[in-house]
C-alpha cells in the first residue's frame, strides 16, 4: 500500500477472485470511496491459462497489464535486462543537472543527490576519459588521455587560466587540429609537448569513458566495490579476526564488528552519506549527540553502565576512543580483567599450583652443576605500611617457560596475579622477563610504590 495505491497479490482461482471483490465492495461501502477502475490493472502470470485471463477480466472488470506502466516513474514490471528498465533515468539526468563532475550541489538538493554527490570525488579518482575529436572533456576535473600519452589531469594546468575548460576549447576551428597557442598556455611544457604532438585524427569520434582498475576499461559494481574498499582489503584486519574467534555470544560478535567498522546505525553515519546533522541521542537524549563517540563514553546511561559494570570502569578512560579503539580496548585491556574480582579461595589454589611447579623447576635447576644462578629461598612477608609487595617467578621445560607475579598490600590481600608462557634461551632471561611482566602489570593497574622480590640472587 502507498498513498491511496494498492497491489494485491492472490492466486488465479475463482474462490481467490469472490474474496477479493468481496473485500473491496465492502471497504467502499464503508468508506465511501471508489475504486477507479480506468487506472486499476490487472497482471497474469505466464501459467495462467486464456479462460482463466478472462474470468478474471470480466469479474473484475480491469484491463490488463502490458508491462510499460509505472509507478512513481519507475516501472513496474521489470524484464531481464535490468539495466535497459532504467535507461529513461539517465535520459532525464543528460536532458538536464550540464556535467556531473563539473556542477555544484544545489543549496535544497535532496538527500538521495547528496548520496550520489558523495561519490563524486571517488569516480573522478578512478575514472579516465579517452579524449574522442568531438571531446566534451572538462580538463578542469577529469582525468583524461591524449592518444597513447599519460594520464593528464588538473596538476598540470595553469591556475590562471579562467576562460578555458574543455578539450574541444584547445582546437583550431579552422584546421581542425590543436590550437598551439592556447595549449602553450593552459598546460605545462612537458604536457603541451606531449598534447600538441598527439594526431587528433587518430582520436575516436566521442570520449569513451573507463574505469581504471577494469581489464577492459568497463565499469562494474563489482570493481568498483573493491576499489572504494581498498584500504580494508589491502592487508589483513587482525582486529576483526579475534572479535570472530573470541568465545562469545555470535550476536554480540556481529555487534562489535559492526561497532569496528563504523557500520551501527547512528545518526553520525547518516550525516555522512546525506550531510544532515546526527539526531539526539536515544538514551540520554542530548541533542545532535546519536553518535559511536557519545555512546561509548559520553552518555549518561552508558557511563553509568561502565561505572556499574563488574570492573567499575571510569568513563574517562573511554573517552577519546572511536569504534574501533573501543573494540582493541576491549580485545586487549591495559589491566589485567581476570585478576580482579576473584574469590581468596580461587588465587589461594592458583598461588599454590604455581608455587608448587616452581618447587620443581627450582630442584631442577640447583642439581645442574652449570646453573650457577644462585637460587635461594626466600620468604613470604607483608610490605611495609603504604606500601605493595609483589613477588615475580620464572619457571621452565626446556625451551618453553612461563612466568607469573604476585601483588599484595598491606593487609595481606592479594591486589592482583597473572602469569603467561614465554620462550627464553636461559633461566635469568626468564626472571628477567617475570620481573618486566611484574612492572607492567603495576603500571596497568595503576598500583604504586611497589617493592619486587624474586628467588633469584642474580636478580635482587
Amino acid at each position: 500500500m502507498y498513498a491511496d495505491d494498492l497491489l494485491i497479490f492472490l492466486k488465479a482461482d475463482q474462490r481467490n477472485r469472490d474474496t477479493v471483490i468481496d473485500a473491496i465492495d465492502k471497504y467502499c461501502k464503508w468508506s465511501g470511496q471508489m475504486i477507479n477502475v480506468s487506472k486499476s490493472k490487472l497482471f497474469f502470470s505466464k501459467n495462467c491459462s486464456a479462460r482463466c485471463r478472462e474470468d478474471f477480466l470480466q469479474g473484475l472488470g480491469f484491463d490488463e497489464m502490458s508491462g510499460e506502466e509505472k509507478f512513481l516513474g519507475n516501472l513496474i514490471i521489470f524484464n531481464g535486462r535490468r539495466s535497459s528498465d532504467f535507461d529513461f533515468v539517465i535520459d532525464k539526468i543528460c536532458s538536464r543537472n550540464a556535467g556531473f563532475l563539473s556542477t555544484s550541489l544545489p543549496y535544497r538538493a535532496s538527500p538521495l543527490a547528496r548520496g550520489i554527490w558523495a561519490t563524486r570525488d571517488f569516480i573522478t579518482d578512478n575514472s579516465v576519459w579517452i579524449g574522442g575529436q568531438n571531446s566534451s572533456i572538462y580538463f578542469w576535473c577529469q582525468q583524461w588521455l591524449c592518444g597513447d600519452g599519460p594520464i593528464l589531469q588538473k596538476g598540470i594546468i595553469n591556475p590562471l587560466i579562467k576562460n578555458l575548460n574543455l578539450v574541444s576549447d584547445l582546437v583550431d576551428i579552422d584546421s581542425s587540429g590543436w590550437n598551439v597557442r592556447m595549449v602553450e598556455d593552459v598546460f605545462v611544457p612537458d604536457a603541451a609537448s606531449m598534447i600538441i604532438s598527439s594526431d587528433r585524427n587518430v582520436f575516436p569520434v566521442v570520449d569513451i569513458a573507463c574505469w581504471k582498475s577494469s581489464k577492459d576499461g568497463s565499469f562494474s559494481l563489482k570493481a568498483s566495490y573493491w576499489d572504494y574498499n581498498k584500504s580494508r582489503f589491502a592487508e589483513k584486519d587482525n582486529l576483526c579476526e579475534k572479535i570472530w574467534l573470541a568465545k562469545i555470544h555470535e550476536r554480540f560478535n556481529v555487534f562489535l564488528w559492526k561497532l569496528c567498522q563504523d557500520a551501527l546505525p547512528f545518526s553520525s553515519k547518516l550525516q555522512s552519506i546525506f550531510g544532515k546533522p546526527p539526531g539526539s541521542c536515544y538514551l540520554c537524549g542530548c541533542e545532535e549527540k546519536d553518535t559511536a563517540e557519545h555512546f561509548i563514553s559520553g552518555c549518561s546511561i552508558t557511563r553509568r553502565l561502565w561505572f556499574s559494570s563488574r570492573w567499575g570502569l571510569r568513563p574517562d578512560a573511554l573517552s577519546s576512543l572511536n569504534g574501533r579503539d573501543l573494540v582493541a580496548w576491549l580485545l586487549h585491556p591495559p589491566f589485567s580483567i581476570f585478576s580482579i574480582h576473584r574469590s581468596f579461595i580461587f588465587l589461594q589454589k592458583n598461588i599454590e599450583t604455581c608455587f608448587s611447579e616452581h618447587e620443581k623447576v627450582r630442584t631442577v635447576e640447583n642439581e645442574r652443576p652449570d646453573s650457577g644462578l644462585g637460587v635461594v629461598d626466600y620468604r613470604w612477608g607483608l610490605p611495609r605500611p603504604g606500601r605493595v609487595r609483589g613477588f615475580v617467578d620464572f619457571a621452565s621445560d626446556r625451551e618453553m617457560g612461563a612466568m607469573a607475579v604476585v601483588l599484595f598490600d598491606a593487609s595481606g590481600s592479594v591486589m592482583a596475579f597473572g602469569a603467561k608462557k614465554v620462550v627464553v634461551h636461559d633461566v635469568f632471561q626468564g626472571e628477567l622477563e617475570a620481573l618486566l611482566f611484574g612492572v607492567t602489570l603495576a603500571l596497568d593497574m595503576q598500583i604504586e610504590r611497589v617493592d619486587f622480590h624474586s628467588d633469584n640472587s642474580m636478580l635482587f
